[in-house]
Parts: structure tokens; C-alpha cells; sequence
């Protein structure tokens, strides 16, 4: 396992403030969806939502400088979240100074609201609550840091819940062996979010 190709996630935010390319491409293959499923949870038309993502990209660009790790800082992903909410804000913003109203006044009046009520339901779609999609994305990112075997063994343990009697069998390893197999891909994914959760 090649620990320079899977940097800790402290290493990658050092990466990313001295704008490593590989470590932008690593962050935006890791975030890129997350964002834009906000904004679409947001209510955000698609290509609207693309845009927005290249926004937040741009802010993350602009600020990861002053980001840092500490028991006042949050967590990197509450603060993409952060930068993410107030990227949606002020897109409803702009549209309401310049609303396309089909419907008169009263349908401009209602899409007035829309930033007060979107931006409510938007925590719906906080970070916690996409853990799943970013976990899977990591995942992608170290499986070729394994073994098929280990990789195997993992998956089959870990994500499908199989016993370990059962995967030790199905992929003729022992029990112990299927066990370590789960803690080393485990260990990896835990290094390489570790901080950005």
C-alpha cells in the first residue's frame, strides 16, 4: 500500500493550500457530488446546480488558505457545508432582484420567499446526512490499494454483511485473515476521510 497515493486528510488539505492539482482532483472526485445534490436538494435547476458547484470550488480555493484544523474549526465538510449554504443563499438572492414572474405580481411575491423557505429545508441535506455517497466515492478512490483478494474479503464482510465463517469460506481464507482484510481497508478509508467527516 503506497501511503503517498492515499494522503491523510490533514495531508490533503496541506495539499490542497499549496494547490497541488492531484489533491484539487482528489477533493473535487470526493465533494463535487455532495455539493451538487445540495444544491439540487436545494431546489436548484441542474445547470444551476453545476454552476453553483464550480462556485464553491472557487470559495474553497479562495479560503482553504485560512482553514485549519482545531477544536474552534469545524470539521472540513461542515465548512464546505458552510460555504455551500451561503453559495445557495446567494443565488436565490440574485434571483430575486431579478425574477422571471410568470403570473403577475403575486407569483413574483411568492418566488421572494423561496430563499427563506429553501434555505430551511436545505439542512435537511446537512453533511451528516450524506455520509453515505462520500464513504462510497473514498472507497472508489483506495480499491486499488488492495489486493482482489482483501478487497473481496471486505466488501463481502463490511458491506454486504456477510458472517466471517461464511466469507472465509466462499473466498478460502481463514477467519482471522478475513477479519484483517476488513480492518485494513477500514484503517485506509478512516485515514483518508479522517477530518473531512
Amino acid at each position: 500500500m503506497n501511503s503517498a497515493s492515499n494522503p491523510t486528510s490533514p495531508t490533503l488539505i496541506a495539499r490542497l493550500k499549496e494547490r497541488d492539482a492531484q489533491g484539487w482532483e482528489r477533493l473535487a472526485t470526493l465533494y463535487a457530488p455532495a455539493v451538487y445534490e445540495w444544491a439540487r436538494n436545494a431546489g436548484l435547476q441542474a445547470c444551476d446546480a453545476a454552476d453553483l458547484t464550480q462556485e464553491v470550488f472557487q470559495a474553497v480555493l479562495m479560503r482553504i488558505a485560512r482553514f485549519e484544523y482545531g477544536a474552534e474549526t469545524p470539521r472540513f465538510r461542515a465548512w464546505l457545508w458552510g460555504i455551500t449554504r451561503n453559495k445557495i443563499r446567494d443565488h436565490y438572492r440574485r434571483n430575486v432582484k431579478h425574477p422571471i414572474a410568470f403570473g403577475g405580481d403575486e407569483a413574483a411575491s411568492r418566488f421572494a420567499e423561496l430563499p427563506q423557505r429553501r434555505s430551511s429545508q436545505t439542512d435537511e441535506y446537512s453533511p451528516e446526512k450524506l455520509t453515505g455517497g462520500l464513504a462510497r466515492r473514498a472507497l472508489g478512490l483506495i480499491q486499488s490499494d488492495f489486493s482482489e483478494s482483501t478487497w473481496q474479503a471486505f466488501w463481502l464482510i463490511a458491506i454486504e454483511g456477510l458472517a466471517g465463517a461464511e466469507v472465509a469460506e466462499r473466498l478460502g481464507m481463514s477467519v482471522g485473515a478475513v477479519y484483517t482484510a476488513k480492518s485494513r481497508v477500514l484503517s485506509l478509508l478512516r485515514r483518508e476521510l479522517g477530518g473531512l467527516c
